[in-house]
């Protein structure tokens, strides 16, 4: 079930771009405020009246942008590109055009492009708190992590705001200090009660909060703040699975099973409905497991002849047939795909788990080695490298690595745990 670390590694950032909409945009105009689909039909019919009007052709695009991160609709960040670059053509110097089409380009995880605008205009304009965002969550994906950290203390000169800690907290997480991080996102979410912006982005910080204290281990607080998230954002599927694995954890299958069909409801996404193949397959349900497994995989399938939305989750698919001993020769290309737009540590986690499982032993430590370098509190990471040097020959190193996992978060994944050497 390592499965569902990456859908946490590879979506939360993607959706700290929901926040900026809001919390890094003194003076949003109240469309951004009213629901989404009435607001874009408003807008569109602004744009088709004056199409060269560029403060009209922003809006619709971020509303767009902010749609497709409320449905999960790939389509619409396609839509928010187009119209933010239909301003530029307009106005081929406008910084807010070019910061809003980075954002669109790192949510189709075209990362160096995205950082190449967002620098084009920190450098037209220093005190532009969003586009130094992006530089930082661009770095971040490509793994430049002295960029990235270049990029945070520049956020630290600008006033505080709950996605500026959001990201704060996700670097202390990133190297391991998982402690720091709880309290940066608690501080966040507070925040952005205070606002009193949307539900969905106050559901996020909530739920964010929750998967860091699951994390650590901490479950009664972790399914504390997964409910929060729940009772603000009722539609927020994330929540539902970080509150199915807190049950799994607790040993309360049933409930678990539950919040992931409830999730399954409101977005069907593969990690979701192999998660609970999973959860399935260890109650002793094989055939619910194998019927899930296969919609998880004919899912996947089928996204990927889709080139921009399956360029974005080739990693969560990778990991999937990893994880489940399907089409290893195809998870081992989608990793060095992965590797070939961005190198941070969880693509080369990746990366060493379809080289393992491709039985390509030294290629996989390698790749492991990079994956853990940063020191990063993620059980996944080092039962990932426990396996590795275990098979290699290296017991010591391995033992070391799985006493690691479970120091961290004994509850990090049931099925995986219990393959653990004693």
């Amino acid at each position: 079930m390592s499965i569902k670390r990456h859908a946490i590694a590879g979506f939360c950032f993607n959706l700290l771009f929901l926040v900026s909409l809001s919390a890094e945009s003194p003076g949003t105009p109240r469309p951004l405020l009213d629901p989404t689909a009435k607001s874009i039909e408003r807008f569109v019919s602004r744009v088709e009246e004056n199409p060269k009007d560029t403060d009209n052709l922003l809006m619709l695009g971020r509303l767009y942008f902010r749609q497709a991160k409320e449905e999960d609709a790939f389509d619409d960040f396609l839509r928010a590109e187009t119209c933010f670059r239909n301003a530029m053509n307009v106005d081929p110097e406008s910084l807010p055009a070019k910061v809003f089409l980075a954002q669109a380009c790192m949510a189709q995880h075209r990362f160096q492009e995205a950082l190449d605008l967002a620098s084009q205009v920190a450098a037209a304009d220093p005190k532009a708190s969003m586009a130094w965002s992006v530089v930082f969550d661009a770095n971040l994906e490509l793994g430049d992590y002295d960029k990235a950290n270049d990029a945070l203390n520049r956020l630290d000169t600008f006033p505080v705001s709950a996605a500026q800690l959001a990201r704060k907290a996700r670097w202390e997480e990133l190297h391991g200090k998982t402690t720091h991080a709880i309290s940066l996102i608690e501080r966040a979410t507070k925040m952005q009660i205070e606002i009193a912006g949307l539900p969905s982005e106050l559901s996020w910080f909530q739920w964010r909060h929750g998967i860091l204290l699951l994390n650590a281990g901490k479950l009664d607080a972790a399914a504390v703040a997964l409910n929060d998230a729940l009772k603000t954002d009722p539609t927020h599927a994330q929540a539902h699975v970080g509150l199915a694995r807190v049950r799994v954890a607790e040993g309360k299958p049933d409930e678990a099973i539950g919040h992931f069909k409830a999730a399954i409801e409101l977005r069907a996404e593969p990690p979701t409905i192999a998660e609970l193949g999973d959860l399935l397959e260890k109650t002793g349900d094989r055939d619910g497991a194998i019927s899930r497994f296969d919609e998880a995989q004919r899912l996947i399938e089928e996204e990927a002849k889709q080139v921009e939305s399956g360029a974005a989750h080739r990693r969560e698919a990778a990991m999937f047939f990893c994880d489940h001993d399907r089409r290893m020769d195809f998870a081992l290309e989608l990793a060095k795909q992965e590797m070939s737009v961005r190198h941070d540590i969880y693509s080369y986690d990746t990366l060493a788990w379809a080289h393992f499982k491709n039985g390509q032993l030294v290629e996989a430590q390698e790749a492991i080695a990079k994956a853990i370098k940063l020191g990063t509190r993620d059980s996944s990471l080092y039962y990932h490298a426990g396996t590795i040097s275990n098979v290699v020959g290296d017991h010591d190193l391995a033992r070391k690595h799985f006493e690691q996992c479970l120091a961290m978060n004994p509850y990090f994944s049931l099925p995986e745990s219990a393959t653990l050497p004693p």
